[in-house]
């Protein structure tokens, strides 16, 4: 068995256990999806239907156009499940947690619109606003933001 990361921007991404033979065709049908030729890419090369795929690939639905190449952001809470987005160059925390669904971005925002957590991006050290602007990371395709509840002095 082999475990793929599908990215679509505007959707949480889904991962998939899949047969070790498995093909980007096996994938998308697992997904309920439509392959379009030059829609689909692994490390930012467009692959085909029939491609093999292997442990721990990440394939981006979409277009890789320059500026179009997607990140995961693993959003940590204390005493809480995690949350994985995709998000591309210059998305703001803001807007990467826009993309969660109503239910999952109030626990995010109080009934008044104000953040409820303040945010640390991985390597930063230093707390951030949701306004903060993500860029792609260097050395991986992933960046950590951990939330910490905000209370008085924090």
């Amino acid at each position: 068995m082999i475990t793929v990361k599908l990215v679509e921007l505007g959707s949480a991404i889904q991962e998939y256990c899949l047969e070790d033979s498995s093909c980007v065709g096996d994938l998308l049908d697992a997904a309920g999806k439509t392959f379009v030729q030059g829609s689909v890419t692994r490390n930012n090369t467009a692959i085909n239907k029939g491609a093999t795929l292997y442990n721990n690939d990440r394939i981006f639905l979409g277009r890789a156009t320059k500026g179009n190449v997607p990140f995961e952001v693993n959003f940590m809470r204390l005493g809480s499940s995690s949350v994985n987005l995709p998000a591309e160059d210059g998305y703001t925390i803001k807007r990467t947690l826009e993309q969660l669904g109503a239910e999952d971005r109030n626990k995010f925002y109080r009934p008044d619109g104000s953040v409820v957590y303040e945010f640390r991006v991985s390597g930063s050290g230093r707390p951030v606003d949701e306004n903060y602007v993500l860029r792609h990371p260097i050395d991986s395709d992933s960046i950590r933001v951990i939330c910490a509840e905000r209370v008085k002095g924090n």
